[in-house]
């Protein structure tokens, strides 16, 4: 397939002038890459794409320089099982509704994962911890049978400890191809999708990763897997 392509050079800060080039050009997604080679570049690309993800006024796609390539050659058709993350906020369940449109137009499996972080003193109280996995069992279960309406073969994974970890575990045990995250959950013990972990993914992860921000627009989806 033919695509029309420009480029734009500007000058100043590098996030600034990226996150206001999408705004301008009215993009639907900036993809970028979140690795450089070595030394201060790979440093430098590192830090930029953590700032675009946290700042970019639309969606942004970070990839390992491995991932564009083989995006490029093979096509985003290649993806075949996708990760979402949740903490069952508002603004999370979206990204889960993006990841199963997503998943709809690449006939992709789809994983929901929850991350749940009890303070160290939980652990010595199993009356605490057994009510904590409940709550979330069936907040999951609810989560899974919204999805299922739209995406049958969806399943979902619930796992204790640092959220990032965790993620990527499952990222790595289901093979999965990408991981679609809103950046911003909500706030106290259950707090999972802020700056922190988002940075942690964008930077670890194996696979590219899609965020997006709960006050952004969502994805264009449109024929993106054709």
């Amino acid at each position: 397939r033919m695509f029309d392509a420009s480029s734009l050079l500007r000058e100043g800060a590098a996030v600034a002038e990226i996150c206001s080039s999408a705004a301008e050009l009215d993009a639907g997604l900036v993809v970028i890459g979140s690795r450089g080679r070595r030394g201060l570049p790979r440093f430098v690309l590192g830090s930029v794409a953590e700032r675009v993800v946290a700042m970019s006024p639309v969606p942004v796609l970070t990839v390992h320089p491995s991932d564009a390539v083989s995006i490029l050659v093979g096509g985003m058709g290649r993806i075949r099982h996708i990760v979402a993350p949740t903490d069952f906020s508002e603004a999370s369940q979206r990204g889960v509704d993006a990841a199963v449109t997503l998943a709809l137009e690449f006939d992709a499996a789809l994983t929901i994962v929850h991350v749940r972080e009890l303070p160290s003193y939980a652990y010595g109280l199993e009356g605490l911890v057994a009510e904590e996995e409940a709550k979330v069992r069936r907040a999951l279960d609810e989560t899974l049978a919204h999805v299922r309406v739209r995406l049958p073969r969806a399943d979902g994974v619930a796992r204790a400890g640092a959220p990032w970890k965790r993620i990527l575990d499952v990222v790595e045990e289901r093979r999965a191809d990408l991981i679609v995250m809103r950046t911003h959950g909500r706030h106290g013990l259950q707090r999972m999708l802020i700056g922190s972990v988002a940075e942690k993914i964008v930077r670890l992860s194996p696979v590219p990763v899609l965020t997006l921000g709960p006050k952004r627009e969502d994805l264009r989806l449109a024929g993106v897997a054709g």
